[in-house]
């Protein structure tokens, strides 16, 4: 498994608030875009861009909402790309 370095970070909403509970790490947490951008070090308008494109797997909400990844479809999207196993995928 792929290990987040700004997990802690992202685990907060945008007020920098966040769940201290001991062993609280749900592994389908919902992150935010902006969550998912300062986890991966890139802007959040790549991360629209890919939800969009189906590239990143999400959960469009209904309304304006917008958008949601799970926590464990993250770790495990990254675990493919860094195993080259998503190539096929991203050739199609």
């Amino acid at each position: 498994m792929v290990v987040l370095e700004k997990e802690k970070t992202a685990m907060t909403d945008d007020k920098g608030q966040g769940n201290d509970t001991p062993g609280w790490n749900p592994p389908d947490l919902l992150l935010k875009p902006p969550q998912v951008a300062r986890m991966l070090g890139i802007h959040p308008q790549t991360v629209l861009e890919w939800l969009r494109a189906g590239t990143l797997p999400g959960i469009r909400l209904p309304g304006n909402a917008g958008w949601r990844v799970r926590k464990s479809d993250l770790e495990a999207w990254l675990d493919r790309r860094a195993t080259g196993q998503d190539q096929d995928q991203d050739a199609e």
